[in-house]
């Protein structure tokens, strides 16, 4: 197994590989012929919809972003604008 997967990447890297004809299972799988019908999924109501709920945790969620996002960057300037830096112990 490992000696046909050998010649096989010294084959592709000297570019003497010469590709071998694909067996029928291989090609049926390529087609996109799987032998299984169409998903049709049922329509969704609520697509596209901005309901109450969905906004207000987007507002809560945006909100808590920009809360913790000023709270670092106030420390990061606080920190930066310090005259002395203590280091931890």
């Amino acid at each position: 197994m490992w000696l046909e997967v050998d010649k096989l990447l010294e084959g592709i890297h000297t570019g003497c590989y010469a590709p071998r004809p694909m067996s029928t299972a291989l090609a049926a799988a390529n087609t996109g012929d799987h032998g299984h019908q169409e998903l049709v999924l049922p329509p969704d109501r609520d697509f596209g919809n901005a309901s109450p709920g969905k906004i207000g945790m987007w507002i809560f969620l945006l909100s808590d972003a920009f809360s913790f996002g000023g709270l670092l960057l106030a420390y990061g300037i606080l920190r930066g604008g310090a005259q002395v830096w203590k280091h931890a112990r």
